[in-house]
């Protein structure tokens, strides 16, 4: 608490408390905590009811939980991962694209039930994409910290999301590519595949149109390490026009490289991530995707 020029109390959070509130508000805190009600909000099932809520798979990887307490402030946080796709093969340090941040409001403001001795509580969360380095939650908490001590001391009172805020930050996060086998098209001699494109947020799907002279640019552009999945299985080019068998063969093995490279890039290649998101991205036009992808390249290798 500071004095400002009248001699007037202030403070980080613009009120100061005195010995009546600050008894009034640990009288409530203990109310609180002989309720049992962070016991029951210290578990998994806000987090399943989150992602219900949403429409997400009912599933929160690496919870963690965290009691904020401050002068005026008493909540529970959750933070884990989100949505699909699962990333990692043993349970402990399964992941996903996605930091789930779930936080309780002030328990010192919410009524409690006197029939039944407990608090009715509303939560609010937000949702994004985790950094290239956050591969576990601990990582993730970490940039979390700022938020939410800044919450429990009252100096953040809502959510911000900084990748939304920073265009630049933002990828795209997919839960996987379909190219159907009734929907290749032939237009006079190009061969078109329609490629359906299924977010990992839960968002309407939607379709774009690629050539496989497309796919090989995106597979220049990413130039994948000799020997992996997203090098080998991509389909070699033929110098005569592809049906039947063939072309079906050819569908088959887009569909399966750019769900590797989709998947790489989400999981271990982040750098992938602009140039699968200007050659998938609906608002640009055939020819503007291969545009964006070759000048994508030349960035690259002016950089290099």
């Amino acid at each position: 608490v500071g004095r400002q020029k009248d001699g007037s109390s202030s403070s980080n959070n613009n009120s100061f408390l005195g010995p009546a509130v600050l008894e009034e508000r640990w009288q409530r805190f203990e109310e609180v905590v002989r309720s049992d009600a962070l016991e029951a909000l210290v578990s998994i099932v806000p987090g399943m009811v989150f992602a219900e809520t949403v429409g997400l798979v009912p599933r929160i990887l690496q919870p963690r939980y965290i009691i904020l307490v401050g002068p005026q402030c008493l909540r529970v946080a959750s933070v884990g991962f989100a949505g699909e796709p699962v990333i990692g093969d043993r349970p402990t340090e399964q992941r996903t694209p996605f930091v789930a941040t779930l936080v309780t409001e002030n328990l010192l403001d919410t009524p409690l039930d006197p029939n039944r001795q407990e608090l009715v509580v509303g939560m609010r969360y937000r949702l994004r994409g985790a950094g290239p380095f956050e591969t576990s939650i601990e990582s993730s908490i970490s940039s979390e910290a700022p938020f939410l001590l800044g919450l429990a001391q009252g100096f953040v009172d809502r959510f911000i999301a900084p990748s939304l805020a920073d265009p630049s930050s933002w990828r795209l996060q997919l839960r996987c590519v379909e190219l159907p086998e009734g929907e290749v098209q032939e237009r006079g001699d190009v061969t078109f595949f329609c490629v359906h494109v299924f977010p990992a947020d839960q968002r309407e799907p939607w379709k774009v149109l690629r050539r496989y002279q497309q796919f090989r640019d995106l597979y220049c552009a990413l130039a994948p390490p000799p020997g992996s999945i997203a090098a080998t299985a991509f389909p070699r080019r033929h110098w005569a026009a592809l049906a039947g068998e063939k072309l079906e063969f050819r569908r088959r093995c887009l569909e399966d490289w750019l769900n590797e490279v989709v998947r790489e890039a989400q999981s271990c290649q982040p750098a992938w991530s602009e140039y699968i998101s200007c050659f998938l991205e609906a608002r640009l036009s055939t020819s503007a995707a291969l545009a964006s992808v070759a000048d994508i390249t030349a960035k690259q290798a002016l950089a290099d």
